[in-house]
């Protein structure tokens, strides 16, 4: 009941650029997995810790920080 209820909120999320998307849940055995868009650098948090996102300028960083509160607004 609970993944009927999490699947149909995920499916009404529109698409939106800062906003990765959902495609759907797979079962493997007993767990449950999301099936998420592809993000070619991982998830923003892997990111920012690695050497390239530490390099990241102040400019960048703001940039980035503004694309998560697009995000966020649109959820």
């Amino acid at each position: 009941l609970m993944t009927l209820r999490f699947t149909s909120l995920f499916r009404k999320i529109r698409p939106h650029p800062n906003v990765v998307q959902f495609f759907g849940l797979a079962k493997e055995g007993s767990e449950l997995r999301l099936v998420l868009e592809f993000a070619e650098n991982g998830d923003l948090e892997h990111f920012l810790r690695t050497d390239a996102g530490l390099a990241l300028s102040t400019p960048q960083l703001l940039c980035i920080g503004k694309q998560v509160a697009a995000g966020m607004n649109h959820l």
